[in-house]
């Protein structure tokens, strides 16, 4: 192939891939911003924590299975650009229709909807980014677009849109976002990454894909992929539970809402820069003690928000953004691991989804009187998970000594 036509494949892969990460930064943002639309929603409407946990989790659950059903239809799509429009358009409509919701049925119809199109454009999006052959970066640039698009929100929202606007006008701000994605959809291949009818593409996409597994593969047992599934969906449920709650926390420590969103936005930021973490020691000390040293910062922040004032409350708020940034690569990694097969792991993203809307719900029931119970459940949860994953990484080690 002419080196002019090889450079502009790559070029056009190159957008492709950008497109798709900010794609997923946008898609992402509605439970990135969960903590301080928590905090607009109960404002707005005086809606009980087990009322705005489902308002925040069902969405969730809702792309969760979205997620799933698309390991069976996906790669059957003959346009990925129109079925990137279509939910894309999808997110735009939900906000509005939440915008224009004036009590609890319709505001969880509005959010439910909005969650069938935010499963729609993660899971297109991190098969695109999958299906490339520099997958590392495009996940990488995923993470830093949820930090770019979701800290400046993160005090935006209570410092003046939503006194400014109200929770409509609020919607209705979330909802530009999405709707200017729109004019990023036409960067995308038309047949996808892994399907494009350009030999260029396909070729370098097949390679990643059958030379990456040959050369980590390691012998697993059921038993160790069970245990490395229950670690993901523990920690992820276990982070959200604690994380959608944290604006109702700051308000109940007695702190101002501009404080608390100054104080998100900075733990946000703080969990984006741990996410080099990770990238720069891989897998040099291992997998479960850097996760072992993460869960205990959780715990640690999930005990520090017993504690009042301002500084406890930024360092707890850290502690656990930068303890989830930390864990989250290890435990995924682990479950990617002990799947030899693969067929688990095409379904991370539904694991990932369909966990974080648990976590809400149940810390939703539990936060009644006081948010202790929260606080137990979700430390609990990642101490519970840390032991699932020692578990996981033990058998394999096994299996693969014997």
């Amino acid at each position: 192939m002419p080196q002019n036509v090889t450079s502009s494949l790559a070029s056009g892969h190159r957008r492709a891939i950008g497109a798709a990460a900010i794609m997923i930064g946008v898609a992402t943002l509605f439970l990135n911003v969960s903590p301080v639309v928590t905090g607009a929603i109960v404002s707005a409407f005086g809606f009980s924590n087990a009322q705005v946990g489902q308002l925040i989790g069902m969405p969730m659950f809702a792309a969760g299975l979205i997620n799933l059903s698309q390991i069976f239809w996906l790669r059957r799509v003959r346009n990925w650009q129109f079925a990137l429009y279509f939910v894309m358009s999808g997110m735009v409509l939900g906000f509005v229709l939440a915008a224009f919701s004036a009590s609890y049925t319709p505001l969880l119809f509005a959010f439910i909807f909005m969650g069938f199109a935010v499963g729609g454009v993660y899971g297109i999006c991190m098969t695109l980014i999958g299906d490339s052959n520099d997958p590392d970066r495009g996940y990488g640039g995923a993470q830093l677009a949820q930090v770019v698009f979701s800290a400046p929100l993160m005090f935006a929202i209570p410092a003046f849109l939503f006194p400014r606007f109200g929770f409509s006008g609020l919607m209705f701000v979330l909802a530009v976002l999405p709707f200017l994605c729109l004019f990023l959809v036409r960067l995308v291949p038309e047949k996808g990454l892994f399907n494009s009818t350009n030999p260029g593409l396909v070729e370098e996409s097949q390679t990643h894909r059958t030379a990456g597994p040959a050369s980590l593969k390691v012998e697993n047992s059921t038993l160790a992929l069970v245990f490395g599934i229950v670690a993901a969906v523990l920690l992820f449920q276990g982070y959200t539970g604690i994380w959608v709650f944290a604006e109702r926390i700051g308000s109940e420590i007695g702190l101002q809402a501009i404080t608390i969103g100054s104080i998100l936005t900075f733990a946000s930021v703080a969990g984006g820069f741990s996410t080099l973490i990770p990238i720069v020691c891989g897998d040099r000390f291992g997998r479960v003690k850097p996760t072992a040293i993460g869960v205990l910062a959780f715990v640690s922040g999930a005990m520090l928000l017993q504690v009042t004032g301002s500084l406890a409350y930024a360092a707890a708020c850290s502690l656990l953004s930068i303890a989830y940034a930390i864990c989250a690569p290890y435990m995924l990694a682990q479950l990617s691991a002990s799947d030899e097969s693969g067929r688990y792991t095409a379904s991370m993203p539904a694991i990932i989804v369909i966990a974080s809307g648990i976590g809400p719900i149940i810390s939703g029931w539990l936060y009644s009187d006081s948010y202790f119970p929260v606080l137990i459940y979700s430390g609990g949860s990642l101490v519970i998970a840390l032991l699932a994953m020692m578990a996981s990484y033990r058998l394999m080690t096994k299996r693969g000594a014997g």
